[in-house]
């Protein structure tokens, strides 16, 4: 019997999903053992564009994708891996919900370069030169960058199949995931493989649960500014992390305005 075939695509992503991976330690070398791995770019297997693009349609038992789609070669190789995969999974937040870099999408593509590359203190650019997708080195060498877009989510480009939240995802959800696929026990399509909770529900700081009221954030601050009070909530600690895409984002996309019933839980 032919093993499973898995892809694997690094997007606009950091890497923080392929750490899941590593965290699922010796359960890792099972599944490696268990799976034919055709495609795991750019992080882990040298396999070329092309060399992917070449195999028949639908021969890839299972994709998955992680990062958003953030520049016209995120575009194309979502597009591939769909046409590749039997089952396309959208891994990790940024995949699934836009993420943290969901926030690029408040600024223009001008004012990001800008601020990168030019108006930074530390930045070391005398000539204020800015990324440009073609530019030829020593008069020969044409050179070409892939285009930047708007932040998207996977499905904002392609169908998905299933949805791996977190950031990163917890390992306990990406072995349920690989459970469930070498099993062949995934469930219906269209699910999340997750806890089913957001962190706030079952966070021990959560006020709520001690029934207290959970008061509103009015300030954000980091951590090594300190006066952080021990067992406390960040968000009373006045210390906000922001794993998803903005909220008038989400709002909008999954339609929440015209929908009263579909609520934020009452913990969060």
């Amino acid at each position: 019997m032919s093993k499973p075939k898995l892809a694997y695509y690094l997007a606009g992503g950091c890497a923080g999903c392929d750490i899941s991976l590593v965290d699922l330690a010796d359960f890792l070398v099972d599944v490696v053992s268990a799976v034919e791995i055709v495609f795991f770019a750019p992080t882990l297997v040298d396999v070329k564009y092309k060399d992917f693009e070449a195999l028949p349609d639908g021969s890839v038992d299972v994709g998955l994708l992680t990062g958003n789609i953030r520049n016209k070669e995120h575009e194309h190789m979502a597009k591939v891996m769909r046409a590749k995969c039997k089952v396309l999974i959208a891994y990790g937040i940024c995949a699934s919900l836009g993420g943290i870099k969901g926030l690029v999408n408040l600024h223009s593509n001008q004012e990001l370069l800008e601020k990168a590359y030019r108006d930074t203190f530390s930045t070391d650019n005398p000539t204020g030169e800015l990324p440009s997708p073609k530019c030829v080195v020593d008069g020969r060498y044409e050179l070409e960058l892939p285009e930047l877009t708007e932040a998207r989510t996977l499905d904002q480009v392609v169908e998905v199949d299933y949805y791996i939240g977190g950031c990163p995802p917890h390992y306990e959800h990406v072995k349920a995931a690989l459970v469930a696929l070498l099993e062949g026990k995934l469930p219906p399509r269209g699910s999340w493989i997750t806890m089913g909770h957001a962190v706030c529900e079952v966070c021990a700081r959560n006020p709520v649960l001690r029934g207290e009221k959970k008061k509103p954030v009015v300030e954000v601050r980091r951590v090594i500014e300190g006066g952080v009070e021990e067992e406390a909530c960040l968000t009373k600690n006045k210390i906000l992390k922001i794993f998803i895409m903005p909220l008038k984002y989400f709002i909008k996309r999954h339609n929440l305005y015209s929908t009263p019933q579909r609520r934020v839980s009452a913990a969060l």
